[in-house]
């Protein structure tokens, strides 16, 4: 058992660890909050070049520019922008679970979808996917095409997945292969690994996933999906963006309906 001194060592470790936190929680709101100002301020712009468009294109009737007809989709272009670090709130959760909706219905419809990545965290998230053996080409230059296999398509992994420092993208994998009768074996760098999942593993245990890690719920950690999973009701005790967008992703491969309630 730890003594008195070794406990308050540790109390005052984490209270300085919780102000350098915050310090760069209130840098990374700055530096949003400018990036915001930067988009409205070229909303005017980008407003009149689509009025200007539109005239043009109602100009001359008799006339239409190829870029102007409505044609069958073959191919779809995506950017994806996230940020280089986290401290940014459920910004990249949103996105990534948005693109991840996107690749699910243009894949229904047989479309391959080809995706430029901006940021060190999206550029990293769909590396992680390739593990899964979605078909992700790297283009060169920051641009990857991704072609998704389906809901519930996912095959087993042959090797670990390493996700580096990317707490965001080990909790939507999880989430995303959970309801899929497959194991992976997750990992990350030093900092990763000593992150609880916990959080995370114990609603994707309600849909019939097994996890195992180490002490604390710490990677490396390997996921049992479900082979019948099941749908699942359940509240967030306590506001995530990450949880949330995991437990949704698993309600996908999951039969009936499931809900998530955030108070």
């Amino acid at each position: 058992m730890a003594g008195g001194k070794e406990v308050k060592t540790k109390i005052k470790s984490v209270e300085n660890t919780q102000k350098i936190t915050k310090a760069m929680e209130m840098v990374a709101a700055s530096k949003m909050r400018k990036a915001q100002e930067r988009v409205e301020a070229a909303r005017p712009y980008a407003q009149k070049i689509r009025r200007t468009i539109g005239h043009l294109a109602q100009a001359n009737p008799d006339f239409q520019h190829p870029f102007m007809v409505e044609r069958e989709v073959n191919r779809v272009g995506m950017i994806v922008i996230s940020t280089d670090r986290g401290l940014c709130g459920g910004l990249n959760i949103n996105l990534f679970r948005k693109v991840l909706g996107e690749l699910r219905e243009w894949d229904k419809k047989n479309v391959p979808v080809d995706i430029v990545v901006v940021g060190r965290k999206a550029a990293s998230f769909f590396r992680r996917i390739k593990d899964i053996k979605a078909e992700v080409t790297d283009l060169g230059g920051g641009n990857w095409s991704v072609h998704g296999v389906g809901v519930g398509g996912f095959a087993e992994p042959e090797t670990v997945i390493d996700c580096g420092n990317s707490g965001t993208g080990v909790r939507l994998i999880m989430g995303a292969m959970a309801t899929s009768a497959i194991t992976a074996t997750f990992t990350g760098d030093a900092s990763l690994n000593k992150r609880p999942m916990a959080r995370v593993t114990d609603p994707l245990a309600l849909f019939g996933a097994q996890a195992v890690g180490r002490d604390g719920g710490r990677l490396p950690m390997t996921i049992v999906g479900a082979a019948d999973p099941v749908p699942v009701r359940y509240e967030v005790p306590v506001p995530s963006a990450q949880v949330k967008s995991a437990v949704l992703l698993a309600g996908l491969n999951a039969p009936g309906q499931t809900v998530v309630i955030e108070r």
